[in-house]
């Protein structure tokens, strides 16, 4: 329950971040209408927060600084 609880908040204070991140580099714009740069950024982003919940072991502050 304890490793259930460390996913949690770890989730709660990152997934606003890369929301709003990704907002600013999207700019209100669609999907369709982003550069292949910025589309990468998005998917990088969303990689490297991805092995941030799923594990652990990698340390939380350079995700939240990213």
């Amino acid at each position: 329950m304890a490793g259930f609880a460390q996913v949690a908040l770890r989730i709660i204070a990152v997934i606003p971040i890369l929301v709003l991140v990704a907002l600013l580099v999207m700019d209100r714009r669609p999907i369709a209408e982003l550069l292949v740069f910025d589309f990468l950024v998005l998917v990088l982003m969303g990689a490297i927060v991805g092995a941030d919940l799923a594990d652990p072991a990698v340390p939380h502050t350079p995700t939240v600084l990213l």
